[in-house]
């Protein structure tokens, strides 16, 4: 199952889901870049993000709105020129020169600065590992296949930790650390939060 998303002035995404991985492959004008996640190591629990940037959008329609205008009322106000045509489009040219690129200007960070997506986390570490636009190319497609990754994230799913099989998941965890798929620091953090599991079950158990 494939997942391509393409963003203006963001490039291009594409996320395929694998027997037991899923791989990202992001590119744009300049580079392009792939890497795989395990299944394994992806939390099923997501957050959604959103954000908007409304002081982009309204520069945009405001300079917009004042570079329509301004060619409007000199295209009226020139209209019993000789020729009120062409006199109206080399003084809005000339105007276009500085009020073109602020619009664009505004339209790029707009588009840049808004966003819309599910997060993955590392099991692990609680680390963020997969961004993924909620409406990109569209709504139903973006979360057929997050529902598809998120059940097979759930199958891929170690088995809870309980109180006797600490040892077997500080154990795995130390193989992900061997194999560089955890950082020293993310090792940490699992290996303390996996440790602290352990403690509440225990006393848990005591009560």
């Amino acid at each position: 199952m494939i997942l391509e998303q393409r963003q203006f002035l963001k490039g291009r995404t594409t996320f395929e889901l694998l027997p037991a991985e899923v791989r990202v492959t992001t590119s744009d004008s300049q580079s392009k870049q792939q890497f795989n996640v395990d299944l394994a190591n992806l939390s099923a629990k997501t957050a959604r993000f959103t954000k908007g940037s409304i002081g982009s959008l309204v520069a945009l329609f405001t300079f917009s709105a004042i570079y329509a205008g301004g060619c409007v009322a000199i295209f009226y106000g020139l209209r019993h020129d000789p020729e009120p045509i062409s006199v109206s489009l080399t003084i809005c040219g000339v105007i276009g020169l500085v009020m073109l690129p602020l619009i664009f200007t505004s339209f790029s960070r707009w588009r840049r600065l808004k966003f819309d997506v599910t997060t993955f986390f590392n099991r692990w570490s609680g680390q963020v590992i997969l961004n993924i636009a909620n409406d990109v190319p569209n709504p139903a497609e973006a979360g057929q296949f997050m529902a598809e990754l998120t059940k097979r994230i759930e199958r891929a799913a170690p088995v809870e930790t309980a109180a006797d099989d600490i040892t077997g998941q500080l154990a795995r965890l130390g193989e992900l650390h061997r194999k560089g798929v955890l950082n020293d620091a993310e090792f940490g953090t699992a290996k303390e939060r996996l440790l602290a599991v352990g403690v509440k079950e225990k006393r848990i158990g005591f009560q």
